[in-house]
């Protein structure tokens, strides 16, 4: 059995829509992201590249706009 079909048989008995080893990636992407690996790491790991992680998931990581809201978590508090 391929696994396609193994997926498919998967979700027909969890009683599930079909999914696609695709959308398990993008999920398993998402997880790792927000669990704080960072751009490279998930680059490499999942074989896609840094340009996509950067576009598709890294708005999930703790550590996105990190220093942006630093700035902004100051503002009006001037010393």
């Amino acid at each position: 059995m391929d696994m396609g079909k193994a997926l498919e048989a998967a979700c027909e008995r969890a009683g599930i829509k079909r999914i696609t080893p695709h959308t398990l990636k993008h999920t398993a992407i998402t997880l790792a992201i927000q669990d704080g690996m960072e751009i490279a790491a998930a680059a490499e790991y999942f074989s896609t590249s840094v340009a996509t992680i950067e576009s598709y998931y890294w708005h999930h990581s703790p550590k996105h706009q990190e220093s942006q809201k630093t700035i902004m978590s100051g503002l009006g508090k001037r010393r």
